[in-house]
């Protein structure tokens, strides 16, 4: 019985028309677990300015901002694989919290790409471990510094001069 089964399976992947509707037919059900497996969310925090957005994450997409209405912060995510992760928003007196946090195992097959839109008024503080940020319409300063271990820390920004050689109107 199950030899008969399985001469006739190797007769139907022969034929193109069924090789065919075998592909359509897995990838219909593979693309109906992703979908039941993602998950999209919103949510819009009122805050009072000043007002410190943090968002910590592991393997994370972050998109930042700047705009929307004064009074609030916007927060849309999108998560894959979403029930390997633990997704946390707070807010508190101090500011907005964003946790997202890799499940062991299961947890590296999830994706998460979010966007968080800020007033202008409002601080944002990254850490991701590791993860990407993207930061479209950027106008103003952006200082990186370097990583020599794993205590550096950011500092806040000071006011430095340009290097002479590029202040306006020098080569």
């Amino acid at each position: 019985m199950i030899g008969r089964l399985i001469r006739t399976g190797w007769r139907l992947m022969r034929s193109p028309l069924a090789r065919r509707g075998m592909e359509s037919a897995a990838l219909a059900v593979a693309g109906a677990a992703a979908r039941r497996a993602s998950k999209s969310y919103r949510k819009v925090f009122k805050v009072n300015l000043p007002t410190t957005v943090y968002v910590r994450g592991s393997g994370c997409e972050v998109t930042v901002e700047r705009g929307g209405e004064p009074d609030q912060v916007e927060l849309v995510a999108s998560l894959t694989a979403h029930f390997g992760l633990e997704f946390v928003t707070e807010q508190d007196a101090e500011g907005i919290y964003i946790v997202v946090k890799r499940k062991p195992v299961i947890g590296g097959a999830a994706r998460v790409r979010f966007t968080v839109i800020v007033p202008p008024g409002a601080n944002v503080m990254l850490h991701l471990t590791p993860g990407s940020v993207n930061l479209p319409q950027l106008d103003g300063k952006l200082t990186i510094p370097a990583v020599l271990d794993q205590a550096t820390r950011l500092a806040p920004l000071e006011e430095t001069p340009l290097p002479k050689r590029l202040q306006a109107g020098k080569d």
